[in-house]
């Protein structure tokens, strides 16, 4: 087996902290979106049924909003703070709690991941508007 380069392994180390720092770059930019899941009634999907989600920084962390609307009227407004997890390819995670915000910046959605009381795991996907 070859052994490789001095120059040939700074590059390498290069181009890897290169696609880090594009993932987090993609992530933070993520996060200044609003996304919305839309909840459809069969017999009548013209209703507007929706959920949104918007990020704002709140000091050092974020504050997370969580909108229902039926019938395009407001139904519920759930809030809470999150920090900023940097590995991986960005993520929300819940201060004090079990909802974690997943990006997915290339795919232009949000994966929100929650545990309830009874440790029942949802997923739900948010599209970017």
């Amino acid at each position: 087996m070859k052994k490789q380069g001095l120059w040939s392994r700074i590059k390498m180390i290069l181009r890897m902290a290169s696609r880090f720092a594009d993932q987090h770059t993609s992530s933070l930019e993520a996060m200044e979106a609003t996304y919305i899941r839309r909840l459809f009634d069969e017999k009548k999907p013209e209703q507007g049924h929706y959920i949104t989600l918007k990020i704002s920084p709140y000091g050092s962390i974020y504050k997370v909003t969580q909108v229902v609307c039926l019938r395009n009227t407001l139904q519920e407004e759930h809030c809470w703070l999150a920090t900023y997890g940097w590995h991986s390819n960005g993520h929300l995670i819940e201060i004090g709690g079990y909802r974690y915000c997943i990006f997915d910046p290339l795919q232009k959605t949000l994966y929100l991941e929650d545990y309830n009381h009874a440790d029942i795991k949802t997923l739900e996907t948010y599209t970017q508007i």
